[in-house]
């Protein structure tokens, strides 16, 4: 049995009553928190009312925080109205994706016009998603980074994966390594996971470089045949990598 958790007064208010009930903000779904009976219960126990999924759509529509399906499906316009999570480096700007982004000869090289729509759906409405990388001093878009659940088809139970892809000529500066720190802090510090993981092929080593740069550690005994390449592929065989919050080890992640 699940139900949904919702504010009618404001996000923040939502996320403080979660965080009160130990759910992590990467739970958000966009409007509302997806509770099992026992996450219904103790929100209950803590002030919340129970109420039918009618109040809930209204509530929500009356306090202008009904995110609907449209805004999934609605493109760049959509979500243009929706205030999305900025990153900022010594270097690097992590930014949502922006109808320019669409036309610029960088693009080919980075990431599908379809999956600049998806990505920047997520940002504005999970608030976690693939960044688009600006290098400040040009402006030019020089690459993606971001967080998303794992794939159900991989060997690994929920989590975050993290991932990165940076324009070949501007490879080998450290802006790979810059950004990525950037998108896992934030996932400890914001979205409140105690680790990020990446899966990458055996064949990458600027990857795998980069990983273990930024404090990844591969899993012993961690590799397995990735189903989303072909069995010839020789990119198929994959390591687990990952990073926890060492504050999550000392028992104080959050604070």
């Amino acid at each position: 049995m699940w139900c949904h958790l919702v504010s009618d007064s404001s996000f923040d208010e939502l996320h403080r009553f979660t965080q009160q009930l130990g759910i992590p903000r990467v739970a958000f779904q966009g409007d509302h928190y997806d509770l099992h009976e026992s996450g219904r219960e103790a929100a209950i126990a803590q002030g919340a009312q129970a109420v039918d999924s009618r109040v809930i759509i209204a509530g929500l529509k009356s306090a202008g925080l009904r995110r609907g399906p449209g805004l999934w499906s609605g493109g760049l316009a959509a979500i243009a109205h929706l205030e999305t999570p900025a990153l900022t480096t010594s270097r690097l700007l992590l930014r949502q994706w922006t109808s320019a982004d669409l036309l610029s000869s960088n693009l080919d090289a980075i990431s599908l016009p379809e999956w600049v729509h998806k990505d920047a759906a997520l940002l504005a409405i999970r608030g976690f998603g693939r960044w688009a990388v600006e290098q400040v001093d040009t402006g030019e878009l020089i690459g993606a980074v971001g967080l998303r659940g794992i794939d159900p088809l991989l060997p690994f139970p929920p989590a975050l994966e993290i991932g990165a892809r940076i324009l070949p000529c501007h490879q080998r500066k450290g802006f790979s390594t810059e950004a990525v720190r950037a998108a896992i802090q934030y996932g400890f510090d914001t979205l409140q996971v105690t680790e990020v993981v990446a899966f990458i092929a055996q064949t990458n080593a600027s990857a795998r470089g980069t990983a273990s740069y930024v404090g990844l550690e591969m899993s012993p005994d961690s590799n397995f045949e990735h189903p989303r390449y072909g069995n010839n592929d020789p990119n198929r065989l994959h390591d687990i990598w990952m990073i926890r919050d060492v504050r999550s080890t000392n028992g104080n992640a959050g604070e």
